[in-house]
């Protein structure tokens, strides 16, 4: 054996002995885990509001509906909101505060949070939300005496609509549908079985369980906001009757090259959904079984 060679293997050993020394020692600090921006329990919160220069720009809150918790955008408009953009907002109260810092006479000026751009109250608790760092483009927020830097996930809301909070299913998934009145005919569940008036023996039941299904879980690419001014001849009226709900849901469907419009002039928002779905709306597939 060569005497580099000796030398290299004892200066191996050594690294291992010394490595195995630091992972067994139990006077080695851990590594500081980043803290939670509050303590505080996202599902103990009510209501949300996001303002801009003094202007409140949405607002969502959580209802009590058939013994469920159900979050409703209220402002600008009022209708179900995304359950998963809200869970997202509420992540806001547990991200990780990177770093932290005790507010001096001149670091709110500097790090955009005199004013602030923006806020998001949660309950009682209010976020500040300040300038990015240019290394990593975080975001520095403040929550009450303290200044905090976070990994910006939730500017998106800012400077997004509003509407980007909205649900986009057409009817509530968790109601059956008992009733569906078209132009042309009435289906209605009777004894557990579909029936449609005028009568007709052609549709079986599998076709109009599809049809319902269809309806049931509609949902949207995108939402607006719809003109209460206009009225769009080539529109399609369809009433939907829901199991346990007091009023039935009121919509219209119009086909373009591009979208399907399903239209909800209670919520005032047009859904636009894929081009390929508006006659599965609007009629019942005939049964393939003679």
């Amino acid at each position: 054996m060569t005497k580099a060679l000796l030398t290299n293997l004892i200066l191996l050993l050594l690294i291992l002995v010394l490595g195995l020394v630091i992972w067994l020692d139990p006077f080695t600090e851990p590594v500081p885990q980043p803290q939670a921006l509050t303590p505080i329990d996202p599902n103990t919160v009510n209501r949300i509001a996001l303002s801009r220069g003094g202007q409140q720009q949405f607002a969502l809150e959580k209802h009590e509906l058939d013994g469920e918790s159900v979050w409703y955008l209220t402002e600008p408009i009022e209708m179900p909101a995304n359950p998963v953009k809200v869970s997202q907002i509420l992540d806001l109260l547990t991200t990780d505060s990177l770093r932290q810092y005790e507010i001096e006479s001149d670091i709110l000026a500097k790090l955009g949070l005199d004013p602030p751009g923006w806020e998001i109250a949660l309950d009682q608790t209010i976020v500040q939300f300040g300038k990015t760092e240019p290394l990593e483009q975080r975001r520095y927020v403040r929550v009450g005496a303290k200044v905090h830097l976070i990994n910006d996930r939730f500017s998106q809301y800012n400077f997004g609509s509003p509407l980007m909070l909205a649900n986009l299913d057409i009817l509530p998934v968790d109601k059956s549908v008992t009733e569906v009145h078209l132009p042309d005919k009435v289906i209605k569940k009777v004894d557990g079985q579909w029936q449609s008036t005028p009568s007709t023996d052609a549709i079986s039941q599998s076709s109009y369980n599809e049809f319902i299904d269809e309806w049931r879980y509609a949902q949207a690419q995108r939402v607006t906001l719809a003109d209460q001014q206009e009225q769009t001849t080539t529109a399609t009226p369809v009433t939907i009757y829901l199991e346990k709900a007091s009023q039935p849901v009121r919509l219209t469907v119009e086909s373009t090259e591009q979208d399907v419009i399903v239209t909800n002039r209670d919520w005032g928002v047009r859904y636009y959904l894929a081009s390929t779905i508006g006659k599965r709306l609007l009629q019942v597939a005939p049964s393939t079984n003679k």
